[in-house]
């Protein structure tokens, strides 16, 4: 009995242990449950912020290639995560995170969805933004239609791709036309104020434009309007008034008879001011003050061509329009230019007195090439004598009167006297040859010119040479004249009474000169009176001195008549002989033969009144030209003379050519004449 009750408690305690070693397996099977299920949930927990994160980091991604980044880097941290798990922590961990990762790409796709929408309608906006800014102030039609139908085929697609609603697109179209025209019409206010103002309130042309809108664009273009306005009338008044000031300038300066400065050319021309003034009143006051300066001012650079005559009619006008003030616009400038122009008057006509020949070649370019081809040729006759007609017409033409008249400008006479006188106290035959050419080259202007060279300080005895051909006269002179100067001759002989006999003796061939042989007649006087004081100290008397010294210089070498009605010193060269006396009594009827001649009336400007008719001018021409004072000077060659005035002056005819009468045409003309008066009295 004990015994079985010992094997019964061996099999209790058993069971009892066994029963202790399932609740420990228990135990430990719960603990490893426990500390797996703790691991895998500390897994899922770290995965699942890792997958937040990225969902947070995908945000920022290009929606569409955040899916890619988002399986390729979820499988990282899953994989990461569940990394050192037990089987069976790993098993829990692998269900949790494929759900965790679902529901992470669920939002990362539904963030994808969200943002590409957005992006696309932000696209789409931001298209028809920049479209909007595409616009120009030069935009055409085209253009704007262009713009139109892209931004309606956005919209279109944004809708068809349920980017957005249609509604959106419809509203969003109404607000591109909207800003399109609210862009266009602020170019065109900046552009063109005026039109915009016309055609915003009565044109369909900004018709995508609010009431509100067009109001305001319609202040602001009334207000650009007007500012421009202000602006241009501050513009314009500053340039009126530096365009006037110029214009102004440069009128005073014309009509102070000066020339323009450079560059100021274009302030005395109409379109000039019509284009830069924008003042009408002003505007026709300078272009009438323009006007009446450039009138003047082209007056004075032709002064220099126009005759003396003109010059002082001219003069005259302008005096009276200074002192007769008929404009008062014009008033300042009429007397500045009165006085102007008798300035240049005086100046002008005082530079013909003073240098006459140099007067005619500032007034014709033709008169000055001859000059200058002559100079390059002084020993050409045709240069010469081209020179002599083009000038003597030149003075002529100017109203120079004869007396006034030279063959050459100062500063050539007073550099050849210089030479000449400078020469002849060590080569006087060289002098002798220079003047014979001259001579030869020039004719009978050749006296004319000794003439001025010694009114340029020529030795007076340097022409006496030229007088005489015989080479013994002229070797008598020189050796004289070589000898010292006239103080030098009267060394040693009475001189007494001498100057006197001279004057007797040269009496008669002083009025043979006329006006035009007076320099002539002074050289041949210095020429007697050098060899008549050269005959003296050879022992000869006063008397007989001069009697071979006028005989060897006068009466050898010239024929001379003086005459009441014709004088003249002719070459023996030219004629021998001449019947002065038959000659001047024919020439005495001439100016009752020759009634009707027509003369130049500007001669005789003191004798004929404005108011004389024609008949009456010519019956006074003739009347003085009767009743004595004339002249006839015996021309080169001793074959005719010209006719002058009382003064000296040559008369001429209505063409301006000196009167001139052949002695063979005159005295069968005279005879003629006598014949007729003697018929006409009932004469045989």
């Amino acid at each position: 009995m004990q015994r079985a009750r010992g094997v019964s408690q061996q099999n209790d305690i058993g069971r009892a242990v066994a029963g202790v070693g399932d609740q420990l397996a228990r135990v430990g099977f719960g603990l490893l449950k426990a500390a797996d299920d703790d691991a895998a949930h500390q897994a899922r927990v770290n995965a699942q912020l890792k997958l937040q994160q990225l969902e947070l980091d995908l945000q920022t991604e290009d929606p569409i290639s955040a899916m890619g980044t988002f399986a390729e880097r979820s499988e990282a941290i899953i994989a990461k995560a569940g990394n050192g798990l037990s089987m069976n922590a790993q098993r829990s961990f692998d269900s949790a995170a494929r759900e965790l990762v679902a529901r992470s790409q669920i939002a990362v796709q539904k963030d994808g969805i969200i943002r590409g929408r957005q992006k696309l309608e932000a696209n789409l906006v931001s298209g028809i933004s920049g479209t909007v800014n595409a616009i120009r102030y030069d935009d055409t039609d085209l253009d704007r239609q262009t713009r139109e139908d892209n931004v309606r085929e956005m919209i279109a697609g944004s809708v068809n791709n349920r980017v957005i609603a249609a509604d959106e697109g419809a509203r969003l179209f109404n607000s591109y036309l909207n800003d399109a025209d609210s862009a266009q019409a602020k170019f065109d206010l900046a552009k063109n104020p005026n039109a915009l103002e016309q055609d915003v309130q009565s044109t369909d042309k900004y018709k995508n434009l609010t009431g509100e809108q067009r109001a305001k664009f319609a202040k602001s273009a009334r207000v650009e309007i007007e500012k421009r306005e202000r602006e241009i009338k501050t513009e314009q008044l500053a340039e009126d008034k530096e365009t006037n000031r110029n214009v102004q300038a440069a009128v005073r300066v014309i009509s102070s008879g000066a020339k323009l400065p450079e560059g100021a050319e274009p302030f005395l021309n109409p379109e000039f001011i019509k284009n830069k003034i924008h003042d009408k009143e002003l505007r026709a006051l300078l272009a009438k003050q323009v006007v009446d300066a450039k009138e003047f001012g082209n007056h004075v650079a032709t002064l220099q061509t126009m005759s003396n005559e003109e010059v002082t009619e001219l003069a005259k006008q302008y005096v009276d329009e200074g002192r007769n003030i008929a404009d008062l616009d014009l008033a300042s400038q009429d007397m500045a230019q009165a006085t102007a122009i008798q300035r240049a008057e005086r100046q002008i006509l005082d530079d013909r007195l003073k240098d006459p020949a140099m007067a005619a070649m500032k007034s014709s370019d033709v008169v000055r090439k001859a000059y200058d081809d002559f100079r390059s040729d002084p020993t050409n006759v045709e240069a010469y004598q081209r020179l002599s007609g083009l000038r003597d017409a030149e003075y002529d033409r100017l109203g120079m009167p004869e007396i006034n008249r030279k063959m050459f400008p100062d500063n050539f006479a007073e550099n050849l006297a210089n030479t000449l006188t400078k020469n002849m106290a060590s080569d006087p035959e060289a002098v002798v040859k220079q003047l014979q050419n001259l001579r030869d080259v020039m004719g009978d202007d050749f006296n004319n010119l000794l003439s001025e060279l010694t009114a340029k300080n020529l030795d007076d005895r340097v022409g006496t040479i030229l007088l005489i051909d015989d080479p013994f006269t002229q070797d008598r002179l020189i050796g004289a004249i070589g000898s010292g100067n006239m103080a030098k001759l009267k060394e040693g002989i009475d001189t007494k009474g001498f100057n006197g006999a001279l004057n007797v003796k040269m009496d008669e061939l002083m009025n043979a000169a006329g006006s035009r042989g007076t320099a002539m007649a002074g050289t041949a006087r210095k020429a007697v009176e050098i060899l008549a004081l050269d005959y003296m100290r050879n022992d000869e008397t006063l008397d007989k001195a001069l009697n071979k010294a006028y005989r060897d210089i006068v009466e050898k070498n010239y024929t001379v008549v003086a005459l009441p009605n014709l004088r003249g010193i002719i070459p023996k060269s030219d004629i021998a002989e001449i019947d002065d006396s038959r000659i001047a009594k024919s020439l005495s009827s001439w100016t009752r033969r020759n009634p009707d001649i027509q003369y130049d009336r500007k001669q005789f400007s003191t004798l004929i009144l404005e108011t004389d008719t024609d008949e009456v001018a010519q019956e006074k021409i003739n009347s003085l030209l009767s009743s004595g004072g004339t002249v006839w000077l015996i021309k080169k060659g001793g074959n005719s003379a010209e006719l002058t005035d009382g003064s000296g002056q040559v008369v001429r005819d209505a063409t301006g050519k000196p009167i001139t009468a052949n002695f063979d045409d005159e005295i069968k003309a005279h005879q003629k004449y006598v014949r007729g008066i003697f018929k006409g009295r009932g004469g045989g």
